[in-house]
């Protein structure tokens, strides 16, 4: 009922956010990770490229065009509006640390290379009110409650059968996992 939704909802409010937003620019000054030779020299031209563009934030957009591998590159490095799981690890990592108008102090290695990222604009995940997420909440109890049912009655069942070759009544945690 809408008590025990209510109820559900109040002890796991992490569940029921919007996902953050980010706009960010990056550099990506591509290296494949089997590449050693190529990963070191991309590495200390991050390295150099983030000091000039910590010293003069401003260039930012001119240093990636200039730069960058990525397509992104012809917008200043530009990403647009992302979210969580649209970056590598590594990188979404770095976003979630930075501060809106921040650049990344050190180069992120991730699988493509090294990126240097500033973070333009952050919007993060919004608290979903409960009457949004009530029946996603109910549908999900409902599926649960009956899951507990059909496990238990399978259990009971079992212990009722005269079932010969195998041993059923020790596999009551796997009955309880159903």
């Amino acid at each position: 009922d809408s008590e025990v939704c209510r109820r559900y909802y109040q002890a796991h409010l992490t569940r029921f956010r919007s996902a953050p937003i980010w706009e960010a620019r990056h550099i990506l000054l591509a290296a494949a990770a089997g590449d050693a030779a190529r990963r070191r020299n991309a590495m200390e031209t991050a390295r150099r490229l983030t000091e000039e563009v910590t010293r003069l934030p401003d260039r930012f957009g001119e240093v990636a065009r200039a730069w960058s591998d990525c397509p992104s590159a012809t917008q200043g490095g530009q990403l647009g509006q992302i979210g969580p799981g649209d970056t590598a690890p590594e990188f979404e990592a770095a976003l979630r640390t930075l501060a809106v108008g921040e650049i990344t102090a050190m180069p992120v290695a991730t699988r493509f290379g090294y990126h240097i990222i500033a973070l333009e604009r952050r919007i993060d995940g919004q608290l979903l009110p409960f009457e949004i997420v009530q029946q996603r909440i109910a549908d999900w109890l409902e599926a649960q409650s009956w899951s507990r049912a059909v496990a238990q009655y399978v259990s009971l069942l079992a212990r009722k059968a005269d079932i010969q070759g195998i041993d059923l009544a020790g596999d009551d945690h796997v009955a309880g996992a159903l």
